[in-house]
């Protein structure tokens, strides 16, 4: 991917996969979706570390906003504000010129296509048993 200028994405790869990328590629990539695990530790947030060995290798966090994924212990149903709440406390850990939107939506029904791979594929394992309010 170096060779041909394509950006990595380490945002479906385990925590160590994402450091050994780190270590192994001479470009920077990406994390294009994950939060704050301190807001909502579930295994689709990056832990600190991850997110800093992103940024120091040059590369860009992209926080999303799919629904009932960056939601957070104190407020169990997803909104903007607890976007912008891991928005906000990436910023302050690794800077804001190194955090970006990285929405993760389409136009259309998103939850209801969610609720189909929710069904179909392990993406409540993802969640890490963690229990929230689902929006509609």
């Amino acid at each position: 991917m170096n060779k041909l200028g394509i950006a990595v994405d380490l945002s479906h790869g385990s925590d160590q996969t994402c450091l050994d990328i780190i270590a192994a590629s001479d470009r920077p990539g990406l994390i294009t979706y994950a939060g704050a695990p301190a807001l909502w530790n579930t295994k689709r947030m990056k832990p600190e570390n991850v997110l800093r060995a992103c940024v120091e290798w040059g590369g860009i966090v992209g926080i999303p906003a799919a629904a009932n994924t960056t939601i957070t212990y104190t407020e169990r149903r997803h909104s903007l504000e607890w976007v912008m709440e891991h928005f906000v406390y990436c910023a302050d850990l690794v800077g804001i010129d190194n955090v970006a939107c990285g929405p993760d939506i389409f136009f259309g029904d998103h939850v209801g296509m969610h609720s189909v791979f929710a069904k179909q594929f392990s993406v409540a394992a993802a969640r890490g048993g963690v229990e929230f309010q689902e929006i509609e």
